[in-house]
């Protein structure tokens, strides 16, 4: 028997966060998003205790949110790491960081500045990359999210330290190795090549933003007053202040070209991406958010290579600071495919709809569905995780599978009643998707977008 699953993405990008260093941003992104992802990290470390409903909606968000990746608390780094996780484990349950099936592996460098700046802001990108043979790893940097907030990463030296950690470990898989940033990640990146230039294969630097004098100086005479990116968000004070700090310590761009690990290593990749109507570069603006009105009039890449020589450059036409939505001629992600052809792992055919073996079914859920993991380990034990890598019974293969689906069809129904009693326990839900509801209640079960919107309004009671 087989199982017929999509692997389609379904991670939900929330937008990047990412701030130029040093500076102060009130317009990014949708607030509803920070607060679900706020919710969902207060109670990441209490998911053990949710009632089974609970719980089950949780990780229906969780698989939206995060896609085919997974994060987790990492005691050595003090931090949340993202990675990628298709269906590799070993009889431990321990999940790698790199899929050994990858060809190139990415770090992904989020931005600054404001309340949702953390490695969740790359999930997207990284889940998109996926298809073209590429794991993804990214983290929350210090005093952001659930990033270390001691003060000894105030010193840059320490700060680059625990950054070549992460890269290390990335590169144990022995596989090439590229770090990719946004806005202030290029900052960090540029900095860490300039320090290490030959202990990585390349990089992407997309945005890099307030990088000299010029460029800071338009920041506080212009896109500081702008409105772009959606609606406010709070800025993060240690945040941007720890940034700041950082960005006055590097090297990389304070030497004009005198050590520039592009020449020093002529085989260091380096593409970079920017869109030609950023608003963190010189330019014509106008309109009520004194937003740019035209292309920028400001010479970026000449000002970048002062400082890196070496590098393939890529205007976005038409894209601003925030250009994750932008599209090739074929209407695809134009960033996904510029990274996986950077890289050289880039595929034309990136279908992931395919049959799945039985062990293959049970490998992706026990990595990408906590719900289906906590029960399958109550239930089973800790020794579910070598049954499932080597399946030695058929018949307790079909009794299990059949056993979850009984469980989930009885907290599904829960979930059903819970949500068309709604029309007297929350009226305001039940006026908001009564068309949903309504259908719901005509085929006698909810959908996963309807068990979705549910949990959203239920997390934001609490």
């Amino acid at each position: 028997m087989k199982f017929a699953i999509g692997l389609a993405l379904t991670a939900v990008f929330f937008g990047s966060a990412s701030l130029a260093a040093g500076v102060r941003c009130e317009h990014v992104f949708d607030e509803a998003a920070f607060l679900k992802q706020d919710w969902m990290d207060r109670q990441e470390l209490q998911s053990q205790n949710l009632s089974p409903k609970a719980s089950y909606m949780k990780s229906l968000r969780d698989q939206t949110n995060l896609g085919s990746m997974v994060r987790y608390f990492d005691k050595e780094l003090d931090t949340w790491v993202y990675h990628t996780a298709k269906k590799t484990f070993n009889d431990k349950g321990e999940i790698p960081w790199v899929d050994p099936d990858a060809q190139a592996v990415v770090v992904y460098f989020h931005g600054s500045g404001t309340a949702v700046g953390g490695g969740g802001n790359g999930t997207h990108l990284l889940n998109s990359l996926i298809d073209h043979k590429i794991s993804g790893i990214a983290f929350d940097m210090p005093f952001h999210s659930k990033g270390p907030v001691s003060n000894a990463f105030q010193n840059s030296d320490y700060f680059m330290r625990w950054i070549d950690k992460i890269v290390t470990k990335a590169k144990a898989a022995g596989k090439p190795v590229y770090l990719v940033g946004h806005s202030f990640g290029p900052d960090v990146i540029a900095e860490y090549m300039f320090r290490h230039p030959h202990d990585v294969d390349g990089a992407v630097l997309m945005s890099p933003a307030s990088f000299n004098a010029e460029l800071k100086t338009w920041y506080w005479e212009h896109t500081d007053k702008m409105r772009f990116g959606g609606k406010y968000i709070p800025v993060s004070t240690d945040g941007g202040k720890w940034s700041t700090n950082m960005s006055s310590q590097f090297q990389w761009n304070k030497t004009r070209g005198k050590k520039d690990p592009t020449v020093e290593n002529p085989d260091l990749k380096t593409l970079v991406i920017i869109g030609d109507r950023e608003e963190y570069v010189p330019g014509p603006t106008g309109g009520r958010h004194h937003l740019p009105t035209g292309k920028n009039t400001y010479d970026v890449e000449a000002a970048l290579r002062e400082h890196l020589k070496n590098f393939d450059y890529y205007p976005v036409p038409g894209a601003g600071h925030y250009l994750f939505d932008a599209k090739d001629a074929s209407g695809k992600s134009l960033l996904t495919n510029l990274i996986a052809k950077h890289i050289g792992t880039y595929t034309e055919n990136t279908s992931r709809q395919k049959e799945v073996s039985r062990q293959e079914y049970l490998q992706t859920k026990m990595v990408s569905d906590k719900f289906f993991r906590k029960w399958a380990v109550d239930t089973y034990g800790d020794g579910i995780w070598k049954f499932i890598n080597h399946l030695p019974n058929e018949t307790a293969v079909k009794s299990m599978i059949s056993n979850y689906e009984a469980y989930e069809a009885q907290v599904r129904a829960e979930l059903y009643n819970d949500i068309l009693n709604t029309e007297q326990t929350n009226p305001s839900f039940y006026r908001e998707n009564q068309k949903l509801i309504d259908v719901a209640r005509k085929n006698g079960q909810v959908t996963d977008a309807l068990i979705e919107r549910y949990f959203i309004k239920m997390q934001g009671a609490e």
